[in-house]
């Protein structure tokens, strides 16, 4: 806001005070020239008697003296004008400046409003776009966690199926791999048809026999050592030549009974 000029100039307080003065000489010139005039006019005329022109001096300074005081009460009541204009523009300049104030207040809560206007819109802005990052990524998590569902199921449905697969297709070679134990077995003395032994038996692929262990002995520690031997000696095992089935059978439990018994 544009602040008006209220202070009253050196030349505005220079003319007030110079106008009284003026008007104060003139009166004083015009009243001693006509003072003057009079006491040429009595000494070129006949002299009037001393009484009279004491009583024309004494009344021509009372009116002097009327008139200074005039000048004087006009001075004072000039100089009061100009004291309470001073106050009235002293006045309207500090309700300007309160105004002044009071709207740079007002544009100043406004920019703080406008301020928190804006945080507040980003804030929901970014909130919004947070919760859709979230519904994306809940999303992505339940389509991830159902493709894995499925591949796990497919994976548990392949082993269920190579499972039984295997163990049909080992079952046709359980006769061959008996054959093959029972040519590499020396029966120990008392060797009886109720005699068997379980063993835990590991192959490569090929059928290379890498370890075997005892499960369930027969009772006789003779028969189960030959058991040991003959599965050892019988090496490689006839297995299915199956890379594919073959983590299913490279580890198998073989159950062994003397020849001729079932």
């Amino acid at each position: 806001m544009r602040r008006r000029d209220t202070n009253i100039s050196f030349k505005d307080r220079l003319a007030a005070a110079a106008v009284p003065i003026v008007i104060y000489g003139a009166i004083i010139f015009f009243t001693v020239y006509g003072f003057w005039d009079q006491v040429v006019q009595v000494e070129s005329s006949s002299l009037p008697p001393k009484e009279d022109i004491v009583q024309a001096t004494t009344v021509d300074a009372a009116k002097i003296e009327e008139m200074a005081n005039m000048l004087r009460e006009e001075e004072q009541r000039k100089e009061e004008e100009v004291r309470q204009e001073q106050e009235r523009l002293d006045e309207i300049k500090k309700q300007a400046e309160v105004e002044e104030q009071r709207v740079e207040e007002l544009k100043e809560q406004q920019r703080e409003e406008e301020r928190k206007s804006l945080e507040l819109a980003k804030q929901r802005e970014e909130e919004a776009e947070q919760r859709q990052k979230e519904e994306v990524e809940r999303e992505r998590l339940a389509e991830e966690a159902e493709r894995q569902r499925r591949e796990e199921a497919e994976r548990e449905r392949r082993e269920v199926a190579e499972k039984v697969e295997a163990e049909q297709l080992f079952g046709s070679y359980e006769g061959a791999i008996k054959r093959a134990v029972e040519e590499n077995f020396r029966e120990p003395a008392g060797t009886n048809c109720s005699m068997n032994a379980v063993y835990n038996v590991n192959v490569a692929q090929n059928g290379t026999v890498q370890a075997v262990r005892l499960n369930r002995s027969s009772g006789s520690s003779e028969f189960d050592r030959a058991g040991e031997v003959a599965i050892t000696f019988a090496s490689p095992l006839p297995i299915p030549d199956n890379p594919r089935l073959y983590q299913h059978w490279k580890e198998f439990n073989f159950t062994f009974t003397p020849k001729g018994c079932q």
